[in-house]
């Protein structure tokens, strides 16, 4: 009965990690973009504002440079700019500037939107992230690519990027259980 017991507990435990690496590997990604120069902006708001993806370049099938930034008609925003404004807007605009910086400098490092995850520190109505992913959606069809869901996804990610976290809870408490029935079993046998 000791070797079936092992067996079922070496099982159990390559299981887990099997379920575990797999957990932690959801993310989108980008293929099949087509050499060229792409660009694509948000509708503007009712003061002229707006998002865009401008002079992203792609060469070798890879983006190689990319500018994403807010703009007012043509002028694109700044700090220094935010800081002139008046105080009831500073704040506001200081906000959305961070959060356009920080997609800005994810998009440097990972040079893939699909890849690009939420600002840790965006208002809970900031609608900057939504605008970011459509238009690199946007850019991704004119230059001819797809964004590929990776297959262990679900359609109820609690995050967009990293996947539902659920089942590395579930994992985590499966492993304990089994744990605490292997240390109950061996004490009882000891007893």
């Amino acid at each position: 009965m000791k070797k079936g017991t092992k067996i079922i507990g070496f099982f159990m435990l390559v299981l887990c990690l099997v379920v575990s690496m797999t957990g932690v590997a959801f993310a989108d990604s980008t293929t099949g973009l087509k050499d060229g120069v792409y660009a694509s902006s948000s509708t503007p708001d009712a003061q002229g504002s707006s998002f865009k993806i401008t002079n992203m370049v792609v060469a070798d099938g890879k983006v190689t440079s990319f500018e994403f930034g807010w703009y007012n008609g043509s002028m694109k925003l700044t700090t220094s700019m935010a800081q002139q404004a008046p105080k009831e807007v500073q704040a506001s605009m200081l906000a959305t500037l961070e959060e356009v910086t920080d997609y800005h400098n994810q998009m440097a490092t990972v040079l893939d939107g699909s890849k690009v995850t939420k600002y840790a520190k965006a208002a809970p109505d900031s609608k900057v992230y939504t605008t970011f992913q459509t238009l690199w959606k946007d850019v991704v069809k004119q230059a001819g690519g797809q964004i590929v869901a990776d297959a262990t996804s679900t359609t109820s990610n609690s995050n967009p990027k990293t996947g539902d976290s659920g089942i590395l809870v579930y994992v985590i408490v499966a492993g304990a259980a089994f744990i605490g029935m292997t240390v109950l079993r061996k004490k009882k046998i000891t007893v």
